[in-house]
Parts: C-alpha cells; structure tokens; sequence
C-alpha cells in the first residue's frame, strides 16, 4: 500500500504541460467565442448608457450626417433644448443628413398601460418639445408607434447600432436609473456579411413605415 508520505511526483515538465495545455484550451474557446460575435457583427457592449458613446449628448456629438433612434419618449435628447438645436444646426447643414425619432403614441393605449406600470415615472414632456424641433428643422422627423417596445435602438452615420432593452415595470426601472444603468450590444454595420445590423434596421424600417408622423398625432 503506498502511503501519502511515498506518492510518486509528478514530473515538473508534465505537470507544466498540463497547466499550458488548459491555458491554451481557455484562450482558444474565448478566441472562438469573441470569433463568433464577430461573425455577427458584434464589437463589444457597453455596461451602462450613462458612461458609454451612445448616451445622447455623446451621440449628437459623434453623429455627422444621420442618427434614428428608437425608443420611448426621447426625453433624454431634449432635456437641453440648446444642445439638440446646436445638433440639429450641424446635420441640417450636411447634404441629405437625418434625424429620425421613433416613440410611443402618447396618446394610445399601450401608453397607459405602460403609464401603469411606471406609474408617475412616466410622462409625457418631450412630445411637444419635438413638434417645436420638427417645424424648425427639415431634417427632423418624428413618429409614434402604438405598442409596449421591447428594445431601445440606436443607428449612427449606417455605421454603428446600439441595442439594448428595457425594464418597463416600475422597481426595475428605478433600479435601472430612469435606463441610464441599461447595457447596450455594439454592433457594426460593415463586418461581416452575417452582421445583425441590417435585420435591427430592417425592425426599425418596418416599425417607422407604419409609425404615426408627429402632425398627426391624436
């Protein structure tokens, strides 16, 4: 019987032949795991909308000729009127620069039910503000779906997109800090054929096409 004391040791060289072996394994499933996102266009996340590229004021500053955004009342891009002005100036002077919006009919159904789920978290101050932005600025649209949305949507330049969804009862919406703590999947327009930028902008295309236009609200 061999005792605990007369173990036979493991030679150094095996024992380092192992440990580099399951290192390389590690690195290799990562490798293939961060291949895979790739092969969909995906080129990283961000952990919270309130210190990431994609937060308003950031996007109106990376954005040189075309933003559409999707979401629910865009009150975040209008909380300082003079900044999404001074925004609108710079597209506006570009050729065929845009800015669309696309956000829940005030007005509809689904909007009290998400009111009652938000309770006195959730009112409308920024509907009136883009109608004011809209008659001032050709190349603002804006338009109003009648659903519960499930994602928040970003397409910048048809270059980038940002994707990430929401927490729509009350509580996780506090606990999400009004969305600024929500975390957003960056993807790239241009990476590969398998990219999944053009089916969120083929989603976002169909919702805007049967989307109310801003004048028409009621």
């Amino acid at each position: 019987m061999i005792t605990l004391s007369k173990q036979p040791k493991v030679p150094l060289i095996l024992f380092l032949y192992v440990f580099v072996s399951n290192s390389m394994s590690q690195r290799c499933k990562k490798s293939l795991f961060g291949c895979g996102l790739s092969t969909l266009g995906i080129i990283g996340t961000s952990n919270n909308l309130s210190e990431s590229k994609f937060k308003p004021i950031q996007c109106m500053h990376e954005t040189e000729q075309s933003l559409f955004f999707m979401g629910i009342l865009g009150s975040k891009w209008v909380k300082d009127k003079d900044t999404f002005r001074d925004f609108l100036i710079k597209i506006q002077s570009k050729p065929n620069g845009i800015v669309r919006y696309l956000m829940i009919n005030p007005f509809s159904e689904s909007f009290k039910v998400l009111k009652s789920m938000r309770g006195e978290h959730l009112k409308d101050e920024s509907t009136s503000v883009f109608k004011e932005f809209v008659a001032e600025f050709p190349c603002l649209q804006a338009r109003y779906y009648s659903f519960i949305p499930s994602f928040r949507l970003i397409f910048i330049d048809n270059k980038l997109a940002a994707v990430s969804r929401y927490k729509l009862d009350k509580n996780k919406y506090i606990e999400s800090k009004q969305g600024w703590e929500a975390p957003h999947l960056i993807i790239r327009a241009d990476s590969c054929d398998w990219s999944l930028y053009e089916p969120f902008l083929s989603h976002y295309q169909y919702i805007w096409d049967n989307a109310t236009d801003i004048n028409e609200l009621k």
